[in-house]
């Protein structure tokens, strides 16, 4: 009795199960339409035909054939070949491939003659389409890794040119970061792309985590995380990428990327461009985090060392393979100094006099001027006056961006944080002229509050001067949307809350000019497009732009109304929150949760326009809520 064939040959080579019979070729090949081809698989002859040693491919006899040359039309080539053994007609031998000058031609036509199946490794199978690498995908990546082709591909997030190398890569992790990247490069695109297009690439991206996101902890994984994160914060949606940035600060942790590549003796088989990329990852991740404490109104409960990690681009070996950062303690710095503000006023003072004797006041603005000098000579925006930029303000700016040599967006947004840290430090104080000077306050406590006062406006013009001078020279400042309300919210104060008698007094102690509506007016308009255009960026409607955006339109009408002396007309109350949504999904709203939008101080319970608040934590308002449109989507078990 024969023996039952155990599998034909397309499932053997796939590794699928096989129920072919001697009688009826299997399931999958009836299915598939190959039932034709559905024959048994032979055990491979160490002789193949010679088509096979020609191309130097596998060759698995059938009967007299085998099954490349069957699956092109070729029948009996084991006969054939024993026939015509020693001997190559003329003709064939002109018109074959293999006799070609150019080997890589050979590998062209080698490509086009054999299977699509023969291209991918035994162990893939077919993919979803929107998993699959497209050309144009290839080309937006090349096109933001080159500025268009103007230069070699380099970006500071990754290895730019493996990523690019490797880019058609069947790896179920490499498959991940490349959509994601793609997400990620739609939005940071200097070309403009429809936000469609943007949501396209997240959905594919998406796709991809779910089905292929249960991998080890690993730096592809981590880069993953954080593009993940930043393209939710560039899109306007932090809560969803919180979560993902807490995905890679505990693959962080898991890893030991804490050490540096250089004392880990696990790592000593990578080459100094991979453990550079290793660094970048790190501290682009701990950055994010920094940030989030600096401006989301509840911190990451995470600690993570930092001395003993080399700086990006400290290696000499790998600094040609990626763009010079600035100094990687530089944006830590001034992260952790905002997040230690907010955390001394989570507690408020009780009066005034308190308030004045802060007791961490002397002490954070000690760390801010040395910060100044430690850090940001050289780098520092910073005009002669704060009022206004002249020609040689102008020219030492661009001078600095030139000397520099730094991704030029984070240039104006370092001098940015420092001037908002300022204001933020001092603007409890500028708060507390909401009242008449009290006959009892002191000279010493009038100066102090003096000094605030100008601190507080010197930042603010100060701001308001960078935002213009970056739309001048086509710079778009990071993550700069909050630094533009703080500098608003200074401006709006001084203009249409201040006490008069207050006003009077510091016009003639610090200058009127200062104090000027016009001024102020101007600066607040200046403000608010910037905010305008981070929001239509985010989406309009949806995004941490939009409600800090309606508070300065309230603001700059408020304004323009005191100094036209025309009445304002009172809006109804509403307050500024978050609203938790999906982003994709309009149903999946979860129409109860509400947040505190992400800021420096918020409002600290001003009331702009009569009627907009700032939602606290503790604030409970029965009034219409003025929606930032968060977009939470909760993937299972991704987290």
């Amino acid at each position: 009795m024969p023996v039952p064939p155990r599998s034909c040959s397309r499932c053997h080579e796939q590794k699928r199960r096989c129920n072919l019979t001697t009688q009826s070729p299997c399931t999958r090949c009836i299915e598939t339409g190959h039932s034709n081809q559905c024959i048994a698989y032979a055990v491979t002859r160490k002789k193949g035909c010679s088509q096979c040693r020609t191309r130097r491919i596998k060759c698995i006899v059938v009967g007299s054939s085998c099954e490349k040359c069957i699956s092109v039309g070729v029948w009996d080539c084991m006969n054939k070949d024993t026939s015509t053994s020693g001997s190559s007609s003329p003709e064939t031998m002109l018109h074959h491939p293999s006799n070609d000058s150019s080997p890589s031609l050979n590998k062209i036509v080698d490509t086009f003659e054999s299977p699509l199946m023969d291209m991918l490794s035994q162990e893939s199978v077919m993919e979803d389409p929107d998993l699959m690498p497209m050309p144009q995908d290839y080309a937006l990546c090349f096109r933001l890794f080159t500025a268009n082709g103007s230069k070699a591909p380099t970006t500071s997030i990754l290895d730019a040119g493996r990523f690019l190398s490797n880019f058609y890569t069947v790896s179920p992790v490499f498959g991940i970061i490349r959509l994601v990247f793609c997400a990620y490069a739609a939005v940071c695109s200097p070309t403009p792309i429809s936000e469609d297009i943007q949501l396209s690439y997240y959905k594919r991206a998406r796709k991809a985590l779910v089905r292929l996101g249960h991998q080890e902890p690993c730096l592809e994984m981590i880069q993953t995380y954080y593009l993940l994160y930043t393209f939710s914060s560039l899109k306007g949606q932090p809560m969803i990428g919180k979560h993902f940035l807490k995905a890679a600060l505990d693959m962080i942790a898991f890893l030991q990327m804490d050490i540096d590549p250089d004392d880990s003796p696990w790592l000593s088989h990578l080459t100094p461009r991979e453990k550079e990329e290793r660094r970048r990852a790190f501290w682009h991740t701990h950055n994010s985090l920094t940030f989030e404490n600096a401006v989301s109104p509840n911190a990451i409960p995470i600690e993570i060392k930092l001395d003993k990690v080399k700086g990006c681009g400290e290696d000499p070996l790998s600094s040609h393979y990626y763009p010079p950062p600035m100094s990687t303690l530089l944006w830590e710095y001034i992260f952790d100094i905002i997040a230690m503000i907010k955390e001394a006023y989570v507690i408020p003072p009780k009066s005034l006099n308190e308030l004045i004797q802060f007791p961490a006041y002397e002490q954070l603005n000690q760390t801010l001027l040395s910060y100044a000098i430690e850090q940001l000579s050289g780098v520092l925006l910073h005009a002669d006056s704060p009022v206004q930029l002249t020609e040689t303000d102008i020219f030492r700016f661009q001078e600095i961006l030139t000397v520099q040599k730094k991704e030029l967006n984070q240039l104006p947004s370092i001098s940015l944080y420092f001037f908002s840290a300022v204001s933020i430090l001092n603007r409890p104080k500028l708060f507390a002229t909401i009242a008449s000077p009290r006959p009892e306050l002191s000279h010493e406590a009038r100066t102090c509050v003096l000094s605030s006062i100008q601190q507080c406006l010197d930042s603010a013009f100060r701001m308001a001067n960078i935002f213009w001078f970056a739309k001048q020279s086509g710079i778009f400042p990071a993550d700069a949307t909050f630094m533009a309300f703080e500098a608003a919210t200074v401006l709006y104060f001084v203009s249409c809350r201040m006490h008069q008698a207050w006003k009077e007094y510091s016009a003639v102690r610090i200058g009127a000019v200062l104090f000027e509506q016009s001024r102020s007016r101007m600066a607040l308009e200046t403000l608010l497009d910037f905010g305008r255009l981070v929001s239509e960026k985010e989406g309009g409607k949806s995004g941490t732009a939009a409600p800090l955006v309606y508070c300065m339109e309230a603001m700059l009408k408020e304004v323009m109304s005191s100094g036209n002396g025309t009445q304002l007309d009172i809006l109804e109350e509403v307050e500024v929150v978050m609203k938790v949504m999906s982003l994709v999904d309009s149903e999946d709203a979860h129409e109860n949760v509400v947040l505190e939008p992400y800021g420096f101080l918020g409002l600290l319970g001003l009331s702009v326009g009569g009627g907009i608040r700032w939602r606290g934590r503790n604030t409970q308002m029965e009034t219409k809520n003025i929606t930032c449109t968060i977009n939470l989507s909760y993937l299972t078990g991704l987290l």
